[in-house]
């Protein structure tokens, strides 16, 4: 092997092992990833929490909006959504999601598995739903945002495993 293939070689390892722990290959647990967007999202991290979705799941977040009848909310990014959720009805929700209990229904493959989140808004118990799926390599990805638009959700039918903060 040259010194150049090796050289190249280890560079590459060094920037995969730096991305472990970051939103490129999300966390190894559903409840995890979730939870990590929902904390992204409610610090206005469009670049985190947007790293955290497939594709489908960049596409609702950049429409969010549209829900409330936002300006020109149907032509935004992922990232531009998620840095103006402060102006949208709800805000607050974000930061009471993070900090509520996270359930996964159904079990580990490739499908995508549905989450229901349990939070308190402003004193009083609601939920919402969203899904998760496996990455093809290590970790998962958020495939529809659990967002407060959909507060009042009933939970999937199923053994939930559920994780609190």
């Amino acid at each position: 092997m040259s010194v150049r293939m090796a050289l190249g070689l280890v560079t590459l390892a060094g920037a995969l092992a730096g991305c472990g722990s970051s939103s490129f290959l999300g966390s190894e647990s559903p409840t995890d990833t979730v939870r990590q967007f929902l904390e992204a999202a409610a610090a206005h991290d469009g670049a985190t929490a947007c790293g955290l979705l497939n594709g489908h799941g960049q596409q609702v977040m950049g429409v969010y909006p549209d829900r409330f009848g936002a300006p020109g909310a149907h032509a935004r990014s992922c990232q531009q959504t998620v840095s103006k959720l402060g102006q949208l009805p709800h805000s607050g929700d974000w930061e009471e999601m993070a900090r509520g209990t996270i359930c996964v229904y159904g079990t580990a493959g490739t499908d995508s598995q549905p989450v229901l989140v349990i939070y308190s808004r402003r004193g009083v118990r609601a939920t919402v739903v969203g899904s998760v799926q496996p990455n093809l390599g290590p970790g998962y990805r958020v495939m529809v945002p659990p967002t407060p638009a959909h507060a009042g959700a009933s939970p999937p039918s199923g053994t939930p495993r559920c994780s609190r903060p």
